[in-house]
């Protein structure tokens, strides 16, 4: 068949008369736009026109002469707009079906003829959505060319129509459908002859082609017919490597490595002696180096016995070169002050790439097979003279204890001996690699370090915290503190709250002054954190020290009040409300009606902040901890608290569809996820924790307050009952699970009838979310709720209503571990968030 290009001005004189004084061109511009009202309106036009009306004017403007910005934009809009139209079409918008088949035979036109790389990378990538929704359920496709043109593309002497091919076949590598099995040997062809091929960059794009096919193989057998590709992928990565041409090239083994760890067993010695080669070549750009060591540590964790059986004599080099990464170190002058570029560049250094692999090494293969290697590595590196080595030996420590965890059991008191000097050593980075060790040390090896080591650790992190000289090595130590103290048994701290309290007493009167100041804002920050777990452990022991601390707080929270001290007054907000916990009712009461109108304003004021606002999630957490304190007294706050904290609760997460090359997750705040075959979606997580914390809050208000939360009843238990099918945070679901026992209790007053009414909306969602859970953790958490809601409400009263699989599990008196759900309900309770 012919491929003609399609006119589309007749839907375009159909869009003139539909939308009228609309130019397609004008509004792609504006979609483009730097001002953002320009772009918004554009974009809530765009929205507004049919999507046959769109796609002709999409297909147009690839077709026209316009700037190659505005195609470029088209193609994207092209590809995202096959969902909408070729998805369920029964349910779908009415487009027809001959205008679908010319945009299809239109891009395969375009593609063939462009000479722009970058714009024919943005078609393939339209032709691989296209591709994607053309197929049902069963494989069977409606377009049939899309097959030819990747056949004679890959086949094709021109490189770019190589490249073309695979492309499309990365981004779509199901596009074979119902027809795989017939075309596997051509496919295998096409492979060798891409991995074989002159050009470089179609070498490359056929090892992402490789990857993106074998993990959208479900079955091994199948994917084991492409291992024999592996040596070749494995040439290409050194050839990328030296060249610094293509990192993608080495992320595709990593997915390989990730999700069919069993197809490389066969190669994993040339892979091995590859990748090791590579993170050990100081020449290259770090981040190829820590790509190498990102592939070894994915094999470890997905095919840790395959490791440990055959290939241990690996982590004789292995090992070593994580702990080499760990002494790429800069002596900064400048480090023990607060820098904040240097925080940034220290997340993507080769030190903490080094001392995250080694963490997850350890977790992968255990403590019986890698701590043999690490203590031989770090022992001799302790009495170094260079800083960098008793800095990494000490890191290297602390990074293995989780994983490690049974056999350095026996070990800790030698350890701590070993460690506990370094605390006076003369480099600051020591000191704070001690610190460091020791906090990880409280969390790795929580009670029984505490209750070992209390009367050596205590006394030697308050003297670190007096290190006016170096504010980062002071901050870590109270760091430290939290961890420690927070998993220590009350009956060993109390004799350590007031030597812990003076210490902290006296450094925030150091820097309060000074509070303008980074260094000085960076340490108060984690004093007022420790301060707020000290009072939390301590409780009523933390009376006599009240009033010493709370004018201090109640002036930062009136007064900070610049952009960067946001976090700070967060902090400020979460610590009063954890003192009141501590101290009780009867102690705060004097002050919770000034603290009360601080935080109402600060409520009052959000519409100032930013939507990352960090103060937001203390203000919630504060809230629910100010209703736990004053119970029945908290109901007049209640009218302006909930407005926001439910609006915080129905946040839509933010979630974009991505191309393979979409920059923009850069930012901490964001994270990518690969759905079905290679489908990239960028989600905002910020708002998915904000979320997940107004949830709690509201389970704290409904088992607090009792029936005095019966006018909220309604709105919330239809927002919980919602969000137990949430799938993209299991904390909003194990909270909505939790929050209907408590919301049926507190919609007693509205009478039998009523209650029953929404115990079986409740029951039902519970029924219908648990088909569906994939997450066994929540599916305890649901039968649980279940249990409760029936045997403390209604089963004895309303036992018709409970359908026959459920009796034996509420006449047994709930679901197994309903201990542990209980104390971790309470342990995410008011009294214990920490927002």
């Amino acid at each position: 068949r012919v491929l003609r290009p399609f006119d589309s001005s007749h839907f375009l004189r159909r869009a003139a008369r539909m939308d009228a004084g609309l130019h397609f061109d004008q509004l792609l511009h504006q979609l483009l736009a730097e001002n953002n009202d320009a772009r918004w309106a554009a974009e809530k036009l765009y929205d507004s026109i049919s999507y046959q009306v769109r796609l002709a004017g999409l297909v147009n403007a690839l077709r026209g002469d316009a700037e190659m910005k505005v195609r470029q934009l088209a193609a994207v809009l092209l590809r995202r707009i096959a969902l909408y139209v070729l998805d369920e079409p029964e349910d779908g918008p009415s487009v027809p079906r001959a205008l679908l088949d010319e945009v299809r035979q239109t891009l395969l036109v375009l593609v063939q003829s462009e000479e722009n790389a970058a714009m024919r990378r943005k078609l393939c990538d339209a032709i691989a959505e296209w591709a994607r929704f053309s197929q049902d359920d069963s494989g069977a496709s409606v377009w049939p060319d899309v097959l030819k043109f990747l056949f004679l593309a890959a086949s094709s002497p021109s490189a770019d129509m190589n490249e073309c091919a695979l492309a499309v076949l990365t981004g779509f590598p199901g596009i074979f459908g119902e027809q795989e099995g017939r075309y596997r040997d051509v496919i295998k062809q096409m492979f060798l002859q891409s991995l074989s091929n002159e050009s470089t960059k179609v070498q490359c794009l056929a090892v992402r082609a490789v990857s993106a096919y074998i993990n959208s193989v479900d079955e091994y057998a199948v994917k084991n017919q492409f291992a024999d590709f592996i040596p070749l992928a494995a040439q290409i990565v050194e050839k990328s490597v030296i060249e610094e041409s293509d990192d993608e090239v080495l992320k595709s083994m990593i997915d390989i490595a990730e999700n069919s760890t069993k197809v490389l067993r066969a190669h994993l010695p040339l892979l091995f002696d590859v990748m090791l080669k590579v993170a050990g070549n100081v020449e290259i750009d770090d981040s190829y180096r820590q790509l190498g060591l990102e592939f070894i540590v994915s094999v470890a964790e997905e095919g840790s016995a395959m490791v440990r059986k055959k290939h241990i004599k690996y982590l004789e080099l292995i090992i070593p070169q994580m702990i080499s990464f760990m002494l790429d170190l800069e002596d900064s002058p400048n480090w023990s002050q607060y820098d904040e570029e240097a925080e940034d560049e220290d997340s993507d250094s080769n030190a903490v790439a080094g001392e995250t692999s080694l963490d997850r090494i350890a977790c992968a293969l255990g403590g019986k097979v890698v701590l043999p290697y690490v203590t031989a590595a770090v022992a001799p590196m302790l009495t170094n003279s260079d800083w960098r080595y008793r800095y990494a030996a000490i890191m290297a420590i602390s990074a293995i204890g989780e994983g490690c965890h049974a056999q350095m059991q026996a070990l800790l008191p030698q350890l701590v001996d070993a460690i506990l000097p370094f605390l006076q050593d003369s480099h600051p980075r020591v000191r704070f690699a001690v610190c460091n060790c020791l906090g990880q040390m409280a969390v790795d090896f929580a009670k029984d370090f505490q209750k070992n080591f209390h009367m050596k650790v205590l006394p030697g992190l308050l003297h670190v915290m007096g290190d006016n000289a170096n504010p980062r090595v002071q901050g870590h130590a109270a760091a430290a503190l939290v961890n420690f103290v927070e998993n220590c048994p009350k009956k060993k701290f109390v004799p350590y709250i007031e030597a812990s309290l003076v210490v902290i007493q006296g450094l925030m009167l150091t820097k309060l002054p000074n509070v303008a100041e980074k260094s000085s804002q960076m340490v108060l920050e984690q004093l007022i954190t420790t301060l707020a777990t000290v009072a939390d452990t301590a409780e009523e022991e933390f009376i006599p020290f009240y009033d010493v601390f709370m004018p201090n707080l109640k002036y930062l929270l009136r007064d900070l009040t610049a952009k960067d001290q946001r976090m700070m007054r967060g902090r400020v907000i979460e610590c009063i409300s954890l003192i009141g916990l501590s101290v009780g009712r009867d102690k705060f009461l004097p002050d919770a009606s000034e603290v009360l109108e601080l935080l109402l304003k600060a409520q009052t004021d959000r519409e100032q902040f930013d939507d990352d606002d960090p103060q937001v999630t203390y203000l919630i957490s504060a809230w629910a901890r100010m209703c736990k304190i004053l119970q029945k007294d908290f109901l007049p706050y209640l009218p302006v608290v909930m407005p926001h904290i439910m609006k915080t609760a129905k946040t839509e997460p933010e979630v974009a569809l991505l191309d393979e090359d979409e920059e923009g997750l850069e930012d901490d705040e964001w994270e990518s996820i690969t759905l079905g075959d290679q489908r990239r979606f960028g989600i905002k997580t910020g708002g998915l924790e904000d979320k997940c914390t107004a949830c709690q809050m509201l389970v704290c208000y409904a088992r607090d307050l009792e029936e005095g939360f019966v006018d909220y009843v309604e709105e919330v238990a239809l927002l919980m009952i919602s969000l137990l099918k949430f799938i993209l945070h299991e904390g909003v679901r194990l909270a909505a699970a939790d929050s209907l026992p408590s919301l049926l209790n507190c919609a007693m007053p509205k009478g039998n009838e009523y209650v029953l009414q929404l115990w079986n909306s409740m029951f039902s969602a519970l029924q219908s979310a648990l088909e569906k859970e994939p997450d066994k953790d929540v599916v305890a958490a649901f039968l649980d709720s279940l249990c409760r809601v029936s045997t403390t409400f209604y089963l004895p009263v309303y036992a018709s209503s409970c359908n026959v699989f459920l009796l034996p599990v509420c006449q047994g008196g709930g679901c197994p571990g309903n201990d542990k759900r209980a104390n971790r309900r309470d342990s995410q309770s008011a009294s214990r968030a920490t927002g």
